[in-house]
């Protein structure tokens, strides 16, 4: 499992993702991995991050690119619907189209690799644009566009209730790189399926996708845990009686 987050902030998207992958049934002895690549550039101006069956999201991301490539349209909705097009016609030829079974409370999916991707950039008239394409049926990559300035994939509960709390929009886009991070490292401290080096991209208007070094996400990084230490150290030492005042004089 993982957790990826995308967050919109002034002029700039964040997209960020850990880089586990868990192996074996999460009810007993799991093993984990943490060298995935989960965040790509899609095109120059979109990023993509994928969470769930990593091998199937990542052959369906090498199998898309250079399609992608070659196609004029640009912003991110034209991309978004390539996207879906594409990645309809390759799962149908690896899978076969999406089939059910009927249950007891109706129609049950035919379960197939479940992958999840978040898509980031801007639409034809520059509305920030986060969507999120899975490939559970009835879904089917439809794009799903988040209206909450934000979205997450994966291990989800904490990140999003940490982003309810603390998102707000017109972020500044370093402190929207913090929160992101934050989501994520707050989730791996609690959730084993969440961990590893954290990716991150910034997606900014009429401008190419920036994947960010080893060195900013360091910087992130550090950042961060301040954030977390003086989080703590406010509660710890709430109760505490403030010290005298020096004698007067």
């Amino acid at each position: 499992m993982s957790l990826a987050v995308a967050i919109e902030a002034a002029n700039a998207i964040v997209l960020a993702a850990d880089s586990r992958a868990t192996f074996g049934d999460p009810r007993g002895m799991t093993a984990v991995n943490d060298t995935v690549q989960k965040v790509f550039t899609l095109t120059p101006r979109t990023a993509i991050a994928m969470v769930g069956a990593a091998e199937a999201g990542a052959s369906l991301i090498e199998r898309i690119k250079p399609v992608l490539a070659s196609q004029a349209a640009a912003n991110a909705d034209g991309i978004s619907e390539l996207f879906r097009q594409l990645a309809v016609q390759n799962f149908g030829q690896w899978f076969g189209a999406p089939q059910y079974l009927m249950g007891g409370q109706g129609p049950v999916a035919i379960p197939r690799p479940d992958v999840l991707f978040l898509l980031v950039g801007y639409g034809a008239a520059g509305q920030a644009r986060i969507m999120s394409l899975g490939s559970t049926p009835p879904f089917n990559f439809t794009p799903n566009l988040s209206t909450t300035g934000f979205s997450t994939a994966g291990v989800v509960p904490l990140a999003v209730y940490l982003l309810n709390r603390l998102y707000r929009r017109g972020l500044d886009l370093e402190i929207a790189k913090d929160l992101a991070v934050y989501c994520i490292q707050e989730t791996a401290s609690q959730d084993g399926k969440v961990g590893g080096p954290i990716s991150l991209a910034v997606v900014r208007p009429a401008a190419d996708t920036q994947l960010a070094d080893a060195a900013e996400i360091e910087r992130v990084v550090r950042r961060v845990d301040q954030h977390r230490e003086s989080l703590k150290n406010s509660f710890l030492n709430s109760g505490q009686a403030p010290p005298p005042a020096p004698p007067a004089g």
